[in-house]
Parts: structure tokens; sequence; C-alpha cells
């Protein structure tokens, strides 16, 4: 690309130092060829401290100790990666001559001066947290949990410029995040991180098309929604739920479990759904595969030392459940394995994040035999993935963690090849497609509901991991556009004392689903105690065996069992 074309981007910090944040997108600006930066620095004018408000002494005591807390029990396994989300880098002030006319100015400064002589092309570009622009937000992170908001809510907004921005300001990228509730220390850092993607992505993609993207729906809450900060009340609230994590790690046990049931069943009589539950070992993921009479449930299990996901299958025939054992077991964890056939063979694509893969199984010898065809990609962390077979080409859906929190729920992103075999996979250019922890991560593969219409099951993980399945009616999906919208919820009303459900699947009528209970260690000590009339109603509590959402119910929550293919 010719030094000319290039887009000029100005981007405001304060000197003199940032946030690690903040250096990462000049770092990866600066390795895009397509993007020309140019970083203004300011120092705090000597009039005052520029816009931003000192938080006051309360603040200060208070976010020391929570600070010193949060680094030693949550942020250790970023450490271990290389990345500080506490560190700041050097920034020099005003280095080089900016552009005459830029295309677009990004502002992370407090101290920049509020009347430039700029008019550029795109616009203002603004960073909002909350609501709230950086450069005013205050404690990054702080005011989603002390508020209590499942979603911390990021957003860009554009503001002039003569490319269509309004004058008032339009949402142009937005990300809505789960709200790290026990540390809003850990929230800020896993806050900055996606903000830094977030911004990254907006320029990368205006470099590329050139035009903003349509205003995005659904704009953060205005500022003065914000609550009152009353820090000790928020500090106690932290620490008393690190105690209770580390309570509940010590005294109760969680295990997924599988559920089977018959739609048709379910359909005619109206009731909840009747399910038949494996017991046994860790089972989850579950995947339906038929073969004559047969039908198979591939799933994930816990095995090997240390302890690890490994691919397992139960046979299920004429009533009965037969366990096969492991399919696959490899040095690394696995999990999620998609089972589908082309030409006759069958192939799998099972999770292998834990190697930076994403792999292609072919069956040698159903249902156990599998030998691994070739890698898809390579150098990526990549969960859940699932492909569908277009008109005209192959699709695949999968849970990208490019290190921003780190996890696989906030983003869904798409590529397409004319081969599922292919090496080659062309990203989608609006990668990641879908932003929203609510909705991003794959919960079982792609179907046709009864009209004939795309579905997608997703993980709801607002409020926990697995707290409910949402299908989501694919409106378009092409090599430039994809849309989607909510048909259907699932809660898990219809499971007594489960505690979260991840993953559904179907074959005809049947249906498999993964389930989570949560049992107190001593239950097994104590068998006879517990089946007594006080004693078992008062650990079902303790242990919080509530349905959907640790016990949470918001108002308009359905509670009802999987509507698969309803529209």
């Amino acid at each position: 690309m010719a030094p000319d074309d290039r887009l000029r981007v100005l981007l405001l910090v304060d000197a003199p130092r940032i946030p690690r944040w903040q250096g990462d997108v000049i770092e990866r600006l600066r390795a895009d060829a397509r993007v020309a930066l140019h970083v203004a620095a300011f120092p705090a004018r000597s009039a005052g401290r520029g816009r931003r408000r000192r938080p006051g002494p309360g603040f200060r005591i208070a976010d020391a100790i929570e600070r010193v807390v949060s680094r030693r029990v949550w942020h250790p396994p970023l450490l271990r990666q290389g990345y500080d989300g506490d560190a700041f880098v050097p920034v020099a002030p005003g280095a080089g001559v900016p552009p005459a006319r830029p295309d677009v100015v990004l502002t992370l400064s407090a101290n920049a001066p509020g009347n430039r002589d700029v008019a550029p092309r795109f616009g203002v570009w603004t960073l909002e947290v909350d609501g709230v622009p950086v450069p005013d937000a205050g404690p990054f992170g702080y005011y989603s949990v002390a508020s209590d908001d499942p979603l911390s809510r990021l957003a860009i907004v554009a503001t002039g410029g003569e490319a269509g921005s309004a004058a008032a300001g339009i949402t142009i990228a937005q990300a809505l995040c789960k709200t790290f509730r026990p540390s809003w220390n850990e929230n800020r850092r896993r806050l900055e991180a996606r903000a830094a993607t977030l911004v990254v992505d907006a320029l990368v993609a205006l470099a590329a098309e050139r035009r903003l993207p349509a205003p995005v729906t659904g704009a953060p809450p205005p500022a003065w929604l914000r609550p009152r900060p009353i820090y000790p009340w928020v500090l106690a609230r932290c620490l008393a739920r690190l105690g209770l994590r580390v309570a509940q790690k010590l005294v109760y046990d969680e295990r997924w479990q599988l559920a089977l049931f018959d739609l048709d069943e379910t359909a005619t009589t109206g009731a909840p759904p009747r399910p038949r539950f494996v017991t046994g070992p860790f089972r989850a993921d579950p995947c339906l595969e038929e073969d004559g009479e047969d039908v198979y449930v591939f799933h994930e299990t816990i095995g090997g030392t240390p302890e690890k996901g490994e691919i397992s299958v139960l046979r299920l025939r004429d009533g009965d459940i037969e366990d096969l054992g492991v399919a696959i077991a490899q040095p690394y964890h696995m999990s999620f394995p998609m089972v589908f056939r082309v030409d006759g063979e069958r192939w799998m694509i099972p999770e292998s994040s834990a190697n930076g893969t994403i792999e292609l199984w072919r069956a040698e010898s159903f249902p156990l035999g599998w030998v691994k065809d070739r890698d898809l990609m390579t150098g990526v962390s990549a969960s859940d993935t699932v492909l569908w077979r277009g008109a005209d080409r192959w699709w695949m859906f999968t849970n990208v963690d490019r290190r921003a929190a780190p996890d696989h729920c906030h983003e869904l992103h798409l590529f397409w090849s004319d081969d599922f075999r292919s090496g080659t996979w062309h990203p989608h250019p609006l990668n990641p497609v879908v932003r929203d922890v609510s909705r991003a991560r794959m919960a079982g593969r792609i179907f046709e509901d009864e009209a004939g219409g795309l579905v997608r099951c997703a993980q709801d993980n607002r409020f926990y991991y697995g707290d409910r399945l949402r299908f989501m009616r694919i409106d378009e999906l092409s090599p430039q556009s994809y849309r989607e919208h909510e048909i259907d919820a699932v809660d898990l009303g219809w499971v007594p004392d489960a505690n979260g459900q991840h993953h559904i699947d179907r074959l005809g009528s049947l249906v498999v689903t993964d389930v989570r209970f949560r049992r107190p260690r001593w239950r097994r000590l104590g068998p006879i105690a517990l089946d007594q009339g006080v004693v078992r109603p008062l650990a079902a509590r303790l242990g919080g065996l509530e349905p959907s959402g640790c016990g949470r119910t918001p108002a308009g929550r359905r509670r009802r069992g999987p509507s698969l293919g309803s529209a």
C-alpha cells in the first residue's frame, strides 16, 4: 500500500506514561501497513490536572487493598503469560509532525486541549466504559462492579467528520463483556485488554473499508446512571465473594452430567421433559451420531494424569446405555467433539485450544477408531468449533480467545472455505461477528428449524458459566455480512437441583444436553444423615442447588425446557 493511501490516525494520550493496554494499541497499529499512526502525548497542564477527576482518599485506600488481593489471587494466570495489566509504559510527548488533516482523531487523553483546529474525515473517536468517556471514566471498570451489573459495556463513539458521523455522536463499535464482580481491579484488567482489541479492530476495519460501519443499536447507558461510589461497601462485598469462592471449592463438588429426553413426548404432553441422566464420571459437550439402529453420544470426559479432557463414546441400543470408553486421548485437553458426515465418511473436530490448533479427525473404525487427518488452523486459541455446509461453501463458527481475559466466551469468529479439509480458511471481514458474552459462545451445532431457517445454539454466560441456552436465528450469512436475532431461550427450571447447562444436540426427536450439579463433598460421607428431612434441605440451600443463575431469576426470564426447532 502506498504511504499516501494509509489511514491517518492521530492518537491523543497522556504523558509521561500510559497504561499497558494503550501501549498495545500503539504497537498493533504501527505494525499494520494500512495505518499511519501519530501519537500526541500531553503532560498535565500547569493550571490543573486536566479533565480527569482524581479519586478521593477513600477510594485510593480501598483500591490499594483490593489491588494487592486481586493481583495475588486473580492476575497470576496472565502474569505467567507475560502480560501485566497493571504496567505502565513511557511515551514521548509530541514526537514528530502530526498530519495536517488526520482521517481519525482517537482521544484517550484527559490533558489534551479541548479546542483543536482539526477536521478529521471520519470524526473524533472516544472510547466509553459504561457510557462514560475513558478520560473521565475514573476507576476503569469499577462502576459495573459497584452496581452489581452482570455486563460491562465498551463502546467507540464517533463525533463530527464529513463521513456521516452525527453531530451528537454515534456508536460505531460495541463489546458487551461479563463483569468480573469479585474484583474491580481484575474487571479493569479484562476490560482494558478487550478495549485494546476493540479499538484496533475498528481502526483496521476502517482502513480496509474507508467508511464507517452502521451505527450500533443498544448503546451503553448514560453517565448519570452510575451508582454512588461507596468504596468500603464494595470492597467488603468483593472480599466476601472471594471468600465464598474459596469455600465453594473446598466444600462443594461440581460435576457435569448428560441428560437425554424425547422431544416428541414433551411436545405431546406439554409437560417439562423427563430426562434420563447418564451418571458416573464428568460428562459434557454431547454430540449425537447414528449408525444403523444404534445412536452414539460423543462427549467430553475427564481422565489422564494430570487430569484433562478426553473424547468418550456412549452407545444407545434398545433403551440401554453402554459406555464404550475413550475414542480420542491426547497429551493436551480436548472437548466439544463436533461429528459430521461427508460422502459416507465420518469426521470430527474436537476442541484442542490447549494445543493452539483446530484439528480435523477421520473415523477409520467407527466409533472408537479415529486418526488425525490434519490441522485446519494452527497458532490459534479456538474453542467450540462448528462447521456448517452451505449451498456453495463451508462455514466455520468458532470462539477465539485473543488473550482478552483469557476465555472463549466473548467473541464469535466466522470463517469460510470451499473445502472443509482445506488449510486455508478466509476470515469474515466483520470478525468478530459477535462481541457479547450473553450469546457469543457456541452451545452446539447449527441446525435448521421447521421453517428452513438456520439456528445457532449459544451460551448465555452473563451471571454464571452455563447460565442458560439461547437460540439465535441466522438472518444473513454471506462473505460480506452476518446478522442474527434471538428466537428462544432455555432456563434450567425443568432439571431439579441443576445449576448449569451449556451444550445441546438433537437427532430426530432425541435430545441430549449437559447439566451441572453442585453437591456438598460430605454427602458421600453421610448418606443416611443427609437423607433426613431436616439436614438434607439445609445442605441443599447451602450448596446453592438452585436452577439457573445460581438462584438469580431476573424479571422476564423464561423457565421451561428446551424448545429445539420452534420459532
